[in-house]
């Protein structure tokens, strides 16, 4: 995040949400912010990622970006065990709550939800990494409360394309 005012928000913000396919950029580009953000009692950051037992999405995700059979496999397995369960155990010392959510669906948009902005980048749709364009809305708009309420659904549940990680279960297990 390049602009003050979005990277303020950020690491102020009571409940900041993020769905991507994997995370892995956002976290390893952006170290400092986390860092600032999770040492800050009482607030909660929330990931919603692609599901990396979900093959159909999966291997579509692979095949999509050019990526041998395993790839997104290993990749978002890796970021929970490695990337987000450091943040986890950084966030217990500060009483910051992290959570987790694994998106049978797929993640269409890339979302960073604060309480003032919700940011929405979008996918490009050919294969490989390029800039993407980011659309941003500010709290008390239409958009904003249209984004806040399709992120709240899949965290609530409510139609059971997300199920919710018990990161020390992940842990043990790993």
């Amino acid at each position: 995040m390049k602009i003050k005012k979005y990277r303020e928000d950020f690491i102020n913000s009571k409940r900041v949400v993020i769905v991507m396919n994997d995370a892995k950029s956002f976290i390893s580009g952006n170290p400092a912010l986390f860092t600032e953000r999770i040492s800050q009692k009482g607030k909660t950051t929330t990931f919603i990622i692609e599901d990396y037992k979900q093959t159909d999405i999966i291997s579509a995700l692979n095949r999509k970006n050019g990526h041998e059979k395993g790839y997104y496999e290993r990749k978002i397995h890796d970021v929970v065990g490695y990337d987000i369960m450091h943040l986890y155990e950084e966030a217990k010392k500060s009483k910051h709550n992290v959570q987790l959510f694994l998106n049978h669906n797929t993640n269409t948009l890339g979302i960073v939800l604060t309480d003032n902005y919700a940011m929405e980048s979008i996918y490009r749709v050919s294969e490989g990494k390029t800039m993407v364009p980011h659309f941003i809305f500010q709290v008390g708009g239409e958009e904003y409360i249209e984004v806040q309420k399709d992120v709240d659904k899949l965290i609530g549940g409510t139609d059971n394309s997300t199920e919710i990680v018990d990161l020390e279960q992940f842990k043990s297990d790993n």
